[in-house]
């Protein structure tokens, strides 16, 4: 929940120098220094919440399906499904070397305004 907390160097630290995050159809992040603006521009939006719904890992790979729920400009609740695909180093303190965000805005979904844990 290092996001939701806005606990940047924790999230710095558990990465690899070279990492690299692909959020699929939006944008490609490279290394640490622009990972570091990234988690500053999403701590500018106004009220996030995570719900993580499962979590799955094994030696080298780990993925976390759930909710965000944050708060546009205009003020708007908005609900956004993610599942995050971390590919781990192999050691004895891993570390994250790629992230694939798949990010699909699902306000518009009745189910999900009256019911977010789905």
């Amino acid at each position: 929940m290092a996001f939701q907390e806005g606990d940047s160097e924790f999230l710095l630290n558990s990465v690899t120098d070279d990492f690299c995050w692909n959020i699929v159809g939006q944008k490609l992040v490279g290394g640490k220094s622009e990972f570091s603006e990234a988690i500053e521009q999403m701590h500018a939006t106004p009220t996030m919440k995570i719900q993580v719904k499962n979590v799955i890992i094994n030696n080298k790979d780990a993925i976390v399906e759930g909710i965000v729920i944050a708060r546009n400009r205009k003020d708007q609740k908005k609900y956004f499904s993610f599942c995050d695909v971390f590919t781990l180093t192999n050691t004895s303190e891993p570390k994250i070397r790629k992230m694939r965000s798949y990010v699909i805005d699902v306000s518009k979904h009745k189910q999900y305004r009256e019911n977010p844990d789905y």
